[in-house]
C-alpha cells in the first residue's frame, strides 16, 4: 500500500453516517474512529511514556510469538494495521487519559504467552469490508507500540448494530465501561428510550453551561472530571423540583454554580478542569442557601464570585474539598456544602464591611444541623 493510500484510507469514516445529531455535536472537534497507528501518532506523550518505561526496565526485548504455540498453522492472525476503533460504536480509546498508563505499562511487559486473541467484527459498510476491533484495543495497541504488527485473533461476522451490542454486552460481566463511554453510546441511540432521553438531557444542561465532560477532548475552556457526580449533582442538587425525571431537568444551581467558578477561575485563553467533588459541593451550597442569597441574578452571582475568590486565594481547586476536610465520595454534596457554609461564615462578613445595608447571610449551627439532617437533598429545607 502507498502513502497515498495509508492517508487517504486514514481519513475515511466507517460508522459515522448513523450518528444523532447530539453525539455529532459533542464529537465534532476530535476523531472517533482511527486505525492503530494513527491513534498511537495522535498521541506522542504515550510513545514518550513508553520509553522511559522501557528504559527502566532492565533488559528488554521486543516480545515474539516464535514457539508459543503448539499448533501455529491452526492460528488465525490479523495485521494490526487494518484494525479500526471505533467509538462510534461504544468502542473505548486504549490511549485515553483514563488508560494510557494500562495500555503502556501492558507494552513495557509484553507477554505473547498471556496476550489473549483479538475479537474482531467483520463489517460490511458504505462499500468496503471493515475489520473493527470490538476487544482487545489495548492489548493490539499495546503490542504495536513493541513493534509487532501482527497478533492472533477471532473473527465474526458483524453488523455496526449487533457489534456495538455485543461491546456492551460482553463488558457488562467481564470490565467496566466507563460513565463517558456508556453516556457517548446512549446518546447515539436513535429509538427513543430512558437511556437516550437521560444522555440527551445531560448533554443539553452541559451545552448550555459551556462544559464539556470528555476529558480526552482539549478544545474546550471548561471540563468537569467525573461525568458520574456531573449527573449525580444534577439529580440530586440542581434545583429542580421534587418528581422531576430525566428529560425534563434544568439543573439552575448547577448552572449557577458554573458560572460562578467560569467568572473565577477561568483565566483568559485557559483551560480550565473542574473537579467533579468540587462542583458538587458548590452546587450543593447554593441549592441549600438559595433562600439566604439575593434575589436578584446579578447580585446573586456577585456575592457568589465575591466568595469564591476568597476561596481561590487560600486554596487550590483541586484541593479544595480535602484541604476543607469534605473528602467523602458519597457525600461530596451536603458534607461539601456545610464546609462551604462555615468558610463563607468567616469570610463574607469581612467582606461585606462598608456597603451599607447589604448584609450577608451568616450560617450557623442550625444551618449546618439541617443540611445534615436532610442530606441537602430536600429542596424546601430552609424554606
Amino acid at each position: 500500500m502507498t502513502t497515498i493510500q495509508k492517508k487517504k484510507r486514514l481519513q475515511q469514516t466507517a460508522f459515522s453516517a448513523n450518528n444523532t445529531p447530539e453525539y455529532k455535536e459533542i464529537t465534532s472537534k476530535r476523531q472517533t474512529e482511527y486505525y492503530i497507528e494513527q491513534n498511537i501518532d495522535a498521541h506522542p506523550d504515550a510513545l514518550v511514556m513508553f520509553e522511559e518505561m522501557k528504559e527502566k526496565k532492565k533488559e528488554w526485548k521486543k516480545p515474539s510469538f516464535s514457539g508459543v504455540f503448539h499448533k501455529p498453522d491452526a492460528i488465525d492472525w490479523v495485521n494490526l494495521e487494518d484494525l479500526i476503533i471505533s467509538e462510534d460504536l461504544a468502542q473505548r480509546n486504549p490511549l485515553a487519559p483514563d488508560r494510557v498508563k494500562k495500555t503502556v505499562a501492558m507494552a513495557v511487559n509484553f507477554d505473547p504467552r498471556q496476550a489473549r486473541p483479538l475479537q474482531v467484527d467483520v463489517i460490511q459498510a458504505r462499500g468496503g469490508i471493515y475489520k473493527v476491533l470490538r476487544d482487545g484495543g489495548g492489548t493490539a495497541t499495546a503490542g504495536y507500540m513493541t513493534g509487532l504488527r501482527k497478533l492472533p485473533a477471532i473473527f465474526y461476522n458483524a453488523t455496526p448494530e449487533s457489534s456495538n451490542y455485543n461491546f456492551r454486552a460482553q463488558h457488562n460481566y467481564v470490565a467496566k465501561i466507563s460513565e463517558y463511554t456508556k453516556f457517548l453510546s446512549d446518546l447515539n441511540k436513535t429509538k427513543d428510550c430512558t437511556e437516550r432521553r437521560q444522555a440527551v438531557n445531560i448533554f443539553d444542561i452541559a451545552k448550555s453551561a459551556k462544559v464539556n465532560l470528555d476529558l480526552q477532548d482539549k478544545n474546550y475552556d471548561m471540563t468537569v472530571d467525573a461525568l458520574g457526580l456531573f449527573k449525580r449533582t444534577i439529580r440530586r442538587f440542581g434545583g429542580d423540583p421534587n418528581g422531576t425525571s430525566w428529560g425534563e431537568y434544568q439543573a439552575p444551581r448547577l448552572k449557577e454554580a458554573l458560572n460562578a467558578i467560569e467568572k473565577v477561575y477561568l483565566e483568559q485563553n485557559g483551560k480550565l478542569t473542574i473537579p467533579g467533588s468540587f462542583l458538587e459541593a458548590l452546587t450543593c451550597f447554593v441549592h441549600v442557601s438559595d433562600l439566604k442569597l439575593p434575589r436578584d441574578a446579578t447580585e446573586r452571582q456577585e456575592y457568589l464570585s465575591a466568595f469564591l475568590k476568597e476561596l481561590k486565594s487560600e486554596y487550590k481547586l483541586d484541593e479544595t474539598m480535602s484541604k476543607l476536610n469534605a473528602g467523602s465520595s458519597n457525600d461530596y454534596g451536603w458534607q461539601g456544602a456545610i464546609a462551604l457554609m462555615k468558610e463563607w461564615s468567616k469570610v463574607m462578613p469581612i467582606k461585606n464591611k462598608g456597603r451599607g445595608k447589604k448584609r450577608y447571610h451568616k450560617f450557623d449551627d442550625v444551618d449546618y444541623k439541617m443540611v445534615e439532617a436532610s442530606k441537602g437533598t430536600r429542596s424546601a429545607w430552609n424554606s
